[in-house]
């Protein structure tokens, strides 16, 4: 029998690097107005001058 000089070869070795890759993920805000009635409470103020008549009674008392 003939020996041959073959070389052992072994399996590769796999090395894994991480690597930081960028993922935009869009977000989309809605701002949502609403009018909401809030009162205002207003006064007014009116005068009026009435001049009372005597009555016969009332002066007799």
């Amino acid at each position: 029998m003939r020996q041959t000089n073959r070389a052992i070869r072994a399996s590769p070795i796999d090395y894994y690097h991480p690597q930081q890759v960028d993922v935009i993920h869009q977000i989309q805000v809605v701002r949502r107005h609403h009018c909401v009635p809030v009162y205002n409470h207003v006064t007014t103020v009116s005068l009026k001058t009435s001049i009372a008549a005597i009555s016969p009674e009332s002066a007799a008392s």
